[in-house]
C-alpha cells in the first residue's frame, strides 16, 4: 500500500512539470483573470467544440457569443464578445513560461491590448515587453517633427500579433485609418507602418525595427 502511494505521488508529480498547452491554461478557473467575459465552464465547452473541429458559438456572460477561432498546443485564437478578437500565446524559454493575452478592440480603429501572467494567471509585475511610446514609432529623430507628432498625434493605436515559429510580436499602426483625408497630419508619413519585437531566451521582447 505505502509502495503505491508513493508510486502515485511521484506519477502526480511528474504529470504537473510536464508541459501544458494553451488549452490547458484557458480552461482553468484563475483564467477569468484574463476572460471575465467568458464563465470557466463555458471555456470548457469551447475546448471541446473545438477539439472536435467545431466553431460553435457559445454564451458569453455580457449576454453575447464567444467562439474559438483556431487551437494549437501553444496558442488559441477567439472571439470572447461581438467584434472582440483575442488570442493566448504560451512563450517558453526553458523550464520559465509566461502566458500572453492579446484583446483587440474594434473602434475607433482596432487596437491591441497586451497582458502577460504566470502560469497561475497572476499579473507579472514585470512584462516582458515595455509599452513603446510615440517616439517609438516615428522614424526620425528630428526635434521638429517629434515635436509636432506630440501635438497632431494624441494617443497611437496598433494590432498585436505573435508568430511562435519566429518568436516575433509585431505591432502593426491603426493611425492611418484613424484620421479623415482631409485632416491626417503630415507627421504620420514618418511613423513606422510596425513594430516587430523578438522574444529571447530571458522571456524579454527586444525590438528589431531599426530606429533612426
Amino acid at each position: 500500500m505505502l509502495r503505491y502511494t508513493i508510486a502515485l505521488i511521484i506519477a502526480t508529480a511528474t504529470l504537473a512539470v510536464q508541459a501544458r498547452t494553451a488549452a490547458d491554461f484557458f480552461g482553468m478557473a484563475e483564467a477569468d483573470t484574463a476572460f471575465d467575459a467568458i464563465s470557466a465552464t463555458t471555456r470548457l465547452d469551447m475546448l471541446d467544440y473545438a477539439h472536435s473541429g467545431l466553431t460553435t458559438p457559445s454564451n458569453n456572460r455580457q449576454g453575447g457569443v464567444a467562439r474559438i477561432i483556431s487551437v494549437s498546443d501553444m496558442s488559441i485564437k477567439l472571439t470572447p464578445a461581438t467584434s472582440v478578437e483575442a488570442s493566448l500565446d504560451v512563450l517558453t524559454a526553458g523550464k520559465d513560461t509566461v502566458l500572453m493575452v492579446i484583446e483587440t478592440l474594434p473602434l475607433p480603429q482596432k487596437d491591441s491590448r497586451i497582458s502577460f501572467y504566470d502560469t497561475q494567471w497572476r499579473p507579472l509585475k514585470k512584462a516582458p515587453l515595455d509599452t513603446p511610446k510615440l517616439s517609438d514609432w516615428i522614424g526620425t529623430k528630428d526635434k521638429a517633427t517629434l515635436e509636432q507628432a506630440q501635438l497632431q498625434i494624441p494617443f497611437m493605436l496598433s494590432t498585436a500579433e505573435y508568430n511562435h515559429d519566429t518568436r516575433t510580436l509585431t505591432l502593426t499602426s491603426s493611425m492611418d485609418r484613424y484620421f479623415v483625408p482631409e485632416d491626417t497630419p503630415a507627421v504620420l508619413a514618418h511613423l513606422h507602418k510596425c513594430l516587430v519585437f523578438r522574444l529571447d531566451n530571458k522571456l524579454r521582447f527586444t525590438r528589431t525595427t531599426p530606429r533612426p
